[in-house]
Order: structure tokens, then C-alpha cells, then sequence
């Protein structure tokens, strides 16, 4: 009797299931549903890895994710209460896909602290 076919099938077997196990654990979404958050600049204020730019991003639950989806058109991010220079409070509607926010609705809240003036020019162009 050869043992090594049947070994190897079920290394092979124990490899695929283990595999699976690992693909199917991964973080599943969650629905976020007139929920407030924190918004800001990904790399200005949040300072996250590999990010270009200054794209919306969000703090929830202590990590940040960058926002896709809905975002203000009309939002100035280096204004004094751009998301370069403070972060702000808003209210989306979205799922947390990975390391991403997908929004559907994203409203900007007053913002509450104000820097009195930029303290140095900012290092990048957009």
C-alpha cells in the first residue's frame, strides 16, 4: 500500500480548508446609518501611510479609513475650517468596506475649533 498519494491529498485537503478559513474571516462590512463622525484630511490631520493628497477621510472607532463616495463638492480643504487644518464632525450614511468609507451621504458639521492662522505654509500642491 502507497501511503504518500493519500498523505498528499490530505495535506492538500487540510491546505484548501485552512485557506478558506482564513478568506472567509475577513472584517465583514458595516452600515453606517445617520451616524456622526469624525472627518479630515488623510494625510494632513489622520497621517496615514501611502496616502496622496489631501483626500476626505474619517475616524471611527479609533482607525481611519478614506472616504469614497459622497463627499462636499464645494469644500475648500485649506480654508480655516478645511479638513487640512481641523478636523470636523459630520453625519454620513455608508459602508466600511476594508480600509474604506463608500458614502452615500456625508454633511459637514460647523466646525468647533478653528486654528487663529495657518502656523507654516503647507508643504504640498494639489
Amino acid at each position: 500500500m502507497n501511503v504518500a498519494p493519500n498523505l498528499r491529498n490530505v495535506v492538500l485537503t487540510v491546505s484548501l480548508a485552512l485557506t478558506w478559513a482564513c478568506h472567509s474571516q475577513e472584517a465583514p462590512e458595516k452600515t453606517l446609518k445617520n451616524e456622526t463622525i469624525t472627518v479630515g484630511c488623510g494625510s494632513c490631520m489622520f497621517h496615514m501611510p501611502e496616502v496622496q493628497g489631501c483626500p476626505f477621510a474619517a475616524e471611527i472607532d479609533g482607525k481611519h479609513y478614506l472616504i469614497q463616495g459622497r463627499v462636499p463638492e464645494d469644500h475648500d480643504s485649506h480654508a480655516k475650517d478645511g479638513i487640512c487644518l481641523t478636523t470636523r464632525k459630520a453625519v454620513v450614511d455608508g459602508v466600511i468596506r476594508g480600509d474604506k468609507l463608500v458614502t452615500t451621504r456625508l454633511e459637514l458639521q460647523p466646525a468647533e475649533d478653528l486654528p487663529s492662522a495657518l502656523s507654516a505654509p503647507l508643504k504640498h500642491e494639489h
